[in-house]
């Protein structure tokens, strides 16, 4: 963002004819703009700019600010006073350290000035790299077996004028990866292109490796490090690597985790499919392995497809699991794949809550009807309630069709102390995972007078 050259303050008509009175300082500015041209990248440039004091009071320079930490002034942190007719040469620095192109800074001087307190100088700046990358950052590759090439690689060339880049010398840091180089000649630019492998021994999993390179533009030389990132797996690929469902979601009693499964395949194409000699679930979970799946767009079959349930008997609430899948795979024969999810309550009670208000002599009945998430059938095994305060009956036992559920009738006959007036039935179900249902209850004096 810009600041404009100069913020003005309007003043009270009988303060200007005060500060005329008496005097006032004014700051003058040699310029309000610098233009540093081309720089080298790690280079330091400086300018000065002179703020003369034109008035005939003391002026203080209060603090300089600026938008961007590569633009800055030598000045004191306890400000300075001019005095009238004096100058102070304000140092400005620009520290041309990792940026390149054409860059903008504002520096915002904050004076005693009545008529202009702040003042804006624009800082304009072309930084030329020796050497440039495509990515400048880092490089970060997708899923790649050990021994493979990783799918994306490095281009550098001259960041300056000069056509021709030398490569001196290129290594990784670390031996999880080897780098190759070649050289492409265009009609502009010699370009040093950069690929990356795995090594076969290379560990399982996130990996992190740093390519260096050192190179030669006309008589300067210059060393780049980027970073490397890539996934590396074994002669097996099973994806996801972990099934985590969305907080917010809640999900019924076996119910699919994930609409694709996980997913085991040969981590190269073209090579047999692994096969799958067992898997175990841990947790409230069932698993069900489809053998030799075939995609729609695939011509053949190319994996094995492991399909991740909630199990019958899955309690609501947070839920966790694992899925151990054992395969003939010699890099991993064993991989394990945590599970997070959360379950909903399998039986539903309409309405979830009670509220009755008997008057003297006229009992409060409530319907409560019981639902299966899954449309199962359910059937009421017992029901538990203060028989002082309640009376509670199994209006239908055993669920017909979600027209006739099975349901309670729940009644008050008279109006409770005050601080009896909560309680709770307990509604005992065969339901795996919901044996139990809490269903509150509030009896209340009626309202009128």
């Amino acid at each position: 963002m810009r600041w404009p050259s100069k913020l003005c303050v309007s003043l009270p008509a009988f303060l200007l004819v005060a500060i005329a009175a008496h005097g006032a300082p004014k700051a003058t500015f040699s310029t309000v703009k610098i233009d540093f041209g081309t720089l080298r990248e790690g280079t330091v440039a400086e300018s000065i700019v002179t703020i003369r004091n034109s008035g005939d009071q003391p002026l203080e320079i209060e603090r300089v600010q600026s938008s961007c930490r590569c633009a800055s002034a030598d000045f004191p942190a306890t400000g300075v006073v001019v005095g009238p007719g004096h100058s102070y040469p304000l140092k400005v620095k620009y520290d041309a350290k990792d940026v390149f192109g054409d860059r903008v800074a504002t520096l915002i001087v904050a004076t005693s000035d009545p008529e202009e307190p702040l003042t804006a100088i624009d800082v304009e700046v072309h930084v030329e790299a020796l050497v440039l990358s495509i990515p400048d950052k880092v490089v970060v590759a997708g899923t790649t077996a050990r021994g493979d090439e990783l799918s994306d690689g490095i281009v550098f060339y001259a960041g300056t004028s000069d056509r021709e880049i030398e490569l001196l010398d290129v290594h990784m840091e670390q031996p999880t990866m080897t780098v190759v180089t070649e050289r492409e000649e265009t009609k502009d630019k010699v370009r040093i292109r950069a690929r990356f492998t795995l090594a076969a021994d290379a560990p399982l999993g996130p990996l992190v490796n740093t390519v260096s390179a050192r190179f030669r533009v006309g008589a300067e030389e210059k060393t780049l490090k980027i970073p490397v990132q890539a996934e590396a797996v074994g002669d097996v690929l099973v994806m996801p690597q972990s099934i985590v469902c969305a907080p917010r979601l809640t999900y019924a009693q076996n119910q699919p985790l994930s609409k694709e499964g996980i997913i085991v395949r040969a981590s190269r194409p073209n090579e047999p499919i692994p096969d799958v000699l067992g898997v175990i679930a841990v947790g409230p979970i069932t698993c069900i392995v489809h053998r030799n799946f075939k995609p729609d767009w695939a011509p053949t079959a190319d994996r094995h497809i492991v399909e991740v349930r909630t199990a019958e008997n899955a309690a609501p609430g947070p839920q966790s699991g694992m899925v151990h899948i054992m395969t003939t795979s010699r890099d991993q024969p064993i991989v394990s794949v945590p599970v997070f999810f959360r379950m909903g309550d399998r039986v539903a009670a309409s309405p979830a809550q009670v509220v009755l208000e008997p008057a003297p002599g006229a009992p409060a009945t409530q319907r409560v009807a019981l639902y299966d998430a899954t449309g199962a059938a359910l059937t009421i095994r017992q029901v538990n309630f203060e028989s002082d305060l309640l009376d509670v009956k199994i209006e239908r036992e055993t669920t017909l069709d979600n027209d006739w559920p099975a349901a309670i009738a729940v009644t008050a006959a008279g109006i409770p102390p005050k601080e009896r007036e909560a309680t709770m039935i307990s509604v005992v179900t065969d339901q795996p995972g919901a044996e139990r249902i809490l269903i509150p209850v509030l009896v209340r004096r009626p309202s009128g007078p």
